[in-house]
Protein backbone atom coordinates (compact mmCIF):
# COMPACT_ATOMS: atom_id res chain seq x y z
CA UNK A 1 0.00 0.00 0.00
CA UNK A 2 1.29 3.48 -0.79
CA UNK A 3 1.02 6.12 1.90
CA UNK A 4 2.56 9.51 2.65
CA UNK A 5 5.16 9.70 5.43
CA UNK A 6 6.83 13.04 6.22
CA UNK A 7 5.62 14.42 2.89
CA UNK A 8 7.09 11.56 0.84
CA UNK A 9 5.46 8.54 -0.75
CA UNK A 10 6.26 5.29 1.08
CA UNK A 11 5.17 1.69 0.67
CA UNK A 12 4.00 -0.65 3.39
CA UNK A 13 2.04 -3.91 3.64
CA UNK A 14 -1.74 -3.59 3.44
CA UNK A 15 -3.21 -4.46 6.84
CA UNK A 16 -5.57 -7.41 6.47
CA UNK A 17 -4.52 -8.06 2.88
CA UNK A 18 -7.04 -7.84 0.06
CA UNK A 19 -10.53 -9.21 0.59
CA UNK A 20 -11.99 -10.47 -2.68
CA UNK A 21 -15.46 -12.05 -2.54
CA UNK A 22 -16.11 -15.45 -4.15
CA UNK A 23 -16.27 -15.05 -7.93
CA UNK A 24 -15.10 -11.45 -7.50
CA UNK A 25 -12.02 -9.70 -8.80
CA UNK A 26 -9.53 -7.08 -7.71
CA UNK A 27 -7.45 -4.88 -10.01
CA UNK A 28 -3.73 -4.59 -9.39
CA UNK A 29 -2.03 -1.75 -11.26
CA UNK A 30 0.96 0.60 -11.08
CA UNK A 31 0.20 3.49 -8.77
CA UNK A 32 -2.61 1.52 -7.14
CA UNK A 33 -2.84 -1.84 -5.40
CA UNK A 34 0.01 -4.05 -6.53
CA UNK A 35 2.21 -6.93 -5.47
CA UNK A 36 5.79 -6.12 -4.59
CA UNK A 37 8.44 -8.78 -4.57
CA UNK A 38 11.15 -8.38 -1.95
CA UNK A 39 14.52 -10.16 -1.77
CA UNK A 40 14.28 -11.47 -5.34
CA UNK A 41 17.45 -13.42 -6.13
CA UNK A 42 17.04 -13.66 -9.92
CA UNK A 43 16.98 -10.58 -12.17
CA UNK A 44 13.62 -9.90 -13.82
CA UNK A 45 14.04 -8.00 -17.09
CA UNK A 46 11.40 -6.10 -19.02
CA UNK A 47 9.42 -8.62 -21.08
CA UNK A 48 10.25 -11.62 -18.87
CA UNK A 49 7.30 -13.85 -18.02
CA UNK A 50 7.22 -14.65 -14.31
CA UNK A 51 4.89 -17.33 -12.91
CA UNK A 52 3.35 -16.93 -9.46
CA UNK A 53 1.12 -18.96 -7.18
CA UNK A 54 -0.70 -17.04 -4.46
CA UNK A 55 -1.86 -19.01 -1.42
CA UNK A 56 -5.20 -17.74 -0.16
CA UNK A 57 -6.26 -17.51 3.47
CA UNK A 58 -8.58 -20.53 3.12
CA UNK A 59 -5.78 -22.66 1.65
CA UNK A 60 -6.76 -22.38 -2.02
CA UNK A 61 -4.31 -21.13 -4.63
CA UNK A 62 -4.41 -18.85 -7.65
CA UNK A 63 -1.71 -19.18 -10.32
CA UNK A 64 -0.91 -16.56 -12.94
CA UNK A 65 1.88 -15.21 -15.11
CA UNK A 66 3.00 -11.58 -15.04
CA UNK A 67 5.17 -9.70 -17.51
CA UNK A 68 8.26 -7.88 -16.20
CA UNK A 69 8.20 -4.15 -16.94
CA UNK A 70 10.78 -1.38 -16.86
CA UNK A 71 11.27 0.08 -13.40
CA UNK A 72 9.85 3.58 -13.59
CA UNK A 73 9.16 4.35 -9.94
CA UNK A 74 9.86 7.60 -8.21
CA UNK A 75 12.07 7.52 -5.13
CA UNK A 76 9.76 5.54 -2.84
CA UNK A 77 10.96 4.61 0.59
CA UNK A 78 10.08 1.35 2.26
CA UNK A 79 8.83 1.49 5.83
CA UNK A 80 10.58 -0.57 8.54
CA UNK A 81 10.11 -4.28 8.11
CA UNK A 82 9.88 -4.01 4.34
CA UNK A 83 13.41 -4.87 3.44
Amino acid sequence: MTTTVDGKMAMRPKDGGFVIPANGSHEFRPGGDHLMLMDVTTEVKAGDQVSFTLTLQGGGTVSFTAIGKDFAAGNESYLPGMG
